[in-house]
């Protein structure tokens, strides 16, 4: 391993990148990334942007975790846009908060 980058650091990236290229052809990958945004904070980024790459097909088991992920991201903005940004591109439209409507 380089001295340069924490251990595993670049093989990461490659995999995380791989996974993404693929496509919804990655969606068997879904739950184990899902799991990985969990348990390492520092990947939470990279794991979004492939949970992008991979789309629609990620949404049935990533959505929830995502979404929890962008309720508790309050104070890292950049981390709320890419969870934000990962939901739409996985066909979850996030509405923006609206005064609610009464009823007639």
């Amino acid at each position: 391993t380089s001295k340069q980058f924490p251990d595993g650091a670049i093989r990461t990236t490659i995999v995380l990148r791989t996974l993404g290229e693929m496509g919804s052809d990655a969606k068997v990958a879904v739950p184990t990334l899902v799991e990985l945004m969990k348990e390492r904070s520092a990947l939470q980024p990279q794991i979004l942007d492939t949970l992008g790459d991979i789309g629609p097909a990620a949404r049935d088991k990533a959505a929830p975790a995502v979404k929890m992920l962008l309720a508790k991201a309050g104070q890292n903005p950049e981390l709320a846009d890419k969870a934000r940004t990962a939901l739409n591109r996985m066909g979850v439209f996030q509405k923006k908060a609206e005064t609610p409507k009464t009823s007639k």
